[in-house]
Formats: structure tokens, sequence, C-alpha cells
């Protein structure tokens, strides 16, 4: 379960690093 939401949430943050970059990118 640990385990599980850590996966989780890295995945988020990878998610949320790639929305920045898109976001950057087109202003």
């Amino acid at each position: 379960m640990e385990k599980n939401t850590v996966s989780k949430e890295r995945i988020h943050c990878n998610i949320r690093r790639r929305l920045k970059m898109r976001s950057s990118e087109i202003f």
C-alpha cells in the first residue's frame, strides 16, 4: 500500500512538471 501511494505521488509530480513545462512553452 505504501509503495503504491509513493508511486502515485511520483506520477502526480511528473504530470505537474509536464504541465508546467507545457504552460511555459505556450506562454
